[in-house]
C-alpha cells in the first residue's frame, strides 16, 4: 500500500512539474478551468443488450475505491492519473495530453494520438465531464460521468 502511495505521488509530481508554458491568456474562455483537481465521484452507466431488450446498471465510485487527479494547465497540456481498487488489486491509468474547449465539449488528444470529446459543466468549483455512448470490447456501451473538485491554487510563501 505505501509502494502505491509513493508511485501515486510520483507519477503526480511529474504531471504537475511537466506543465509550464502558458497559452491560456487572460480573456480566455478556458481560464477559469485551468489548475488541479480530485476526483470526488465516478459514476458508471453499462448498458447490456439481451435478447428480452436491453438492462441498464449503475455504478457509483468514491474515494478510496477509486482516486483521480486532473492538471490542465495554461500551456493547452493536461495530465490524469487514475487508480481503481477493483477486487484484490489496483488498476492505474495514467493519461497526458492536449486540452482545449468549445462551448460546453471538451476536446483531448492524448500523447498517443487517441482522441476524446467530452461534454463538460463548470461551476467555478466542480467540474463535471461526462463520456458518452464508450464501446467495451465485451459488446457493452457505457457512460462514465466524473465529478472533479477543483483545488485551491497555492501560492508561493512571501519572501520576508
Amino acid at each position: 500500500m505505501i509502494k502505491q502511495i509513493l508511485t501515486y505521488g510520483v507519477l503526480f509530481s511529474a504531471l504537475i512539474a511537466g506543465c509550464s508554458e502558458e497559452v491560456v491568456g487572460p480573456g480566455n474562455v478556458a481560464r477559469p478551468l485551468v489548475g488541479n483537481y480530485d476526483l470526488e465521484s465516478r459514476t458508471v452507466n453499462t448498458t447490456i443488450q439481451t435478447d428480452s431488450g436491453s438492462t441498464e446498471e449503475r455504478i457509483t465510485l468514491v474515494p478510496p475505491l477509486v482516486r483521480g487527479h486532473l492538471r490542465l494547465s495554461t500551456d493547452g497540456r493536461y495530465g490524469q492519473v487514475d487508480t481503481t481498487i477493483v477486487s484484490d488489486s489496483t488498476t492505474v491509468n495514467i493519461q497526458n495530453g492536449r486540452w482545449s474547449v468549445l462551448d460546453n465539449v471538451f476536446y483531448f488528444v492524448t500523447d498517443d494520438n487517441q482522441q476524446y470529446e467530452d461534454r463538460f459543466t463548470f461551476d467555478g468549483l466542480r467540474l463535471v465531464r461526462d463520456s458518452e455512448d464508450i464501446r467495451h470490447v465485451s459488446g457493452r456501451f457505457f457512460s462514465v460521468t466524473d465529478v472533479w473538485l477543483k483545488l485551491p491554487d497555492v501560492e508561493p510563501p512571501a519572501d520576508p
